[in-house]
């Protein structure tokens, strides 16, 4: 029997009629207006990218289920070549990015991903990575990833993450999803 209903946002969680007493996690949380969300997923906007002229629905895909090793994950998936960004005004100026990353196939020659901070006129690389599923076993799990972000002195700081072709330049398969998508204060990064 339901107290009362309730509604939850948060990201890509939506609980509807939670049962109070039923040990809920989400039970007593709540989301206030100008907070920034649990997941960052939906906050991302994609950017146009050189050479390319697809329409927004050929290679950023939002709530796509991904299964790797047995676990499935709600993503954000993008298509090579792709471009995200999200603001990241009201963050502490030392932090983290935390997410789960992977590519959904094994197949292709690999995809680049790169993070960029972007504000105050500069952009600055703060993580790049080479995955490759085909010929990586480890690759082909979810892989977690912590990538320290300092925004200090940024003004309207932005986070960009950036997929693009493997070495070979064959975009075939050359997707990454995105799951968990989260910005840590960095004491609770250690």
């Amino acid at each position: 029997m339901l107290e009362k209903p309730l509604l939850f946002i948060s990201g890509c969680c939506i609980l509807a009629a939670c049962a109070m007493g039923s040990g809920c996690a989400h039970r007593g949380r709540e989301s206030r207006v100008g907070d920034p969300p649990a997941d960052l997923a939906d906050r991302f906007q994609a950017v146009p990218v050189k050479g390319s002229s697809a329409p927004e629905s050929e290679y950023l895909m939002r709530h796509f289920p991904v299964t790797r090793r047995g676990r499935r994950l709600d993503t954000l998936t993008l298509k090579a070549p792709a471009a995200v960004q999200a603001p990241l005004a009201g963050y502490p100026d030392r932090c983290a990015l935390n997410l789960m990353a992977a590519q959904p196939f094994n197949i292709g020659d690999g995809l680049q991903l790169d993070v960029t901070l972007r504000g105050s006129g500069s952009d600055r690389v703060v993580y790049r990575r080479y995955f490759d599923a085909a010929r990586r076993a480890a690759d082909r799990d979810w892989i977690p990833l912590e990538i320290p972000l300092d925004l200090g002195g940024l003004a309207e700081p932005q986070l960009e993450i950036r997929i693009s072709a493997g070495p070979q330049g064959d975009l075939d398969a050359d997707w990454l999803a995105l799951a968990e998508i989260r910005i840590l204060p960095e004491r609770a990064t250690r």
